[in-house]
């Protein structure tokens, strides 16, 4: 007859490897060094919208809005004296583009009064 298996008690299991306290490491991470590399995997992609033109663009992140208006107004229609804005908020044309962003161009419509 083949023997079966015992169960080890919790005291014969081998210790688990402990992972190393941050104290041990010399501190957190650098946080510039963590986004640095998940820019890194994920290709600089930035979503650029204008009206019903809506495209995430791989390799935007670092470039600058100037450039990549120049780039897109043909092709997504983009008037001169649209506003860039990302979250909400307007931006200049020197502006560096950060991975994940989403790039808006809006053009101020007319109000009354």
């Amino acid at each position: 007859m083949a023997q079966l298996d015992q169960k080890k008690s919790p005291q014969e299991k081998k210790p688990q490897a402990s992972l190393p306290t941050v104290q041990e490491m010399g501190g957190p991470p650098d946080s510039n060094t963590v986004v640095d590399k998940i820019d890194e995997a994920l290709g600089g992609r930035v979503r650029v919208t204008h009206g019903a033109n809506d495209c995430e663009f791989e390799n935007l992140a670092g470039k600058s809005v100037a450039s990549v208006r120049k780039a897109l107004s043909s092709v997504f229609s983009i008037p001169k004296d649209a506003q860039p804005y990302i979250k909400g908020e307007v931006v200049q044309e020197d502006y560096k583009l950060k991975q994940g962003e989403q790039l808006e161009f809006l053009k101020q419509s007319g109000t009354k009064g």
